[in-house]
């Protein structure tokens, strides 16, 4: 038996921590900030990205950075740790 056979990759996860999102409100006299530091972790079967080096089902970090950014422009709402089963 070699080395690699006593090998078992687990569950896997990765993420982008900590991206920065400031919203100004400016509909009133008075502007509104909302100041927030949002994490993504995306969890799932990675096996092929770290045995075959095929990113097919990996998601760039940057590319998280720019979804959380995206959602941002539709309204931040209240704060809430969420998950997606």
């Amino acid at each position: 038996m070699t080395m690699s056979n006593k090998i078992v990759l687990g569950d896997n996860q990765y993420g982008k921590a900590e991206v920065r999102v400031v919203k100004v409100t400016r509909d009133t006299d008075r502007h509104q900030i909302e100041d927030l530091n949002v994490t993504s972790q995306l969890r799932g079967d990675f096996q092929a990205a770290h045995l075959q080096g095929d990113n097919a089902h990996v998601v760039a970090t940057d590319t998280q950075k720019n979804t959380i950014y995206a959602f941002a422009r539709d309204g931040i709402g209240s704060p809430k740790p969420s998950s997606c089963a």
